[in-house]
């Protein structure tokens, strides 16, 4: 059995792969407490965010300002 290294060793790989089961447990068991997980869009507008529902997925519009959000597209599961 290879030795253990302390995570400040770990590669960006190393850290990420040893982290991946953990983060899917996490995120699974949010979505089975009817909460979302929160991702940014792949644009150029920081404001706009992906939330991710067990039964759907929203695109939304966060006003930085205020907190407020705006739902701009909604695809049921």
């Amino acid at each position: 059995m290879p030795a253990l290294k302390p995570l400040y060793q770990l590669s960006l790989h190393e850290l990420t792969e040893l982290m991946r089961p953990v983060d899917r447990a996490l995120r699974a068991q949010k979505l089975e407490k009817g909460l979302y997980n929160v991702y940014s869009g792949n644009t150029a507008n920081k404001a706009v965010l992906i939330r991710d529902y067990a039964d759907k997925t929203e695109q939304v519009r966060v006003n930085i300002a205020t907190g407020n959000t705006q739902t701009l597209s909604r695809r049921i599961k």
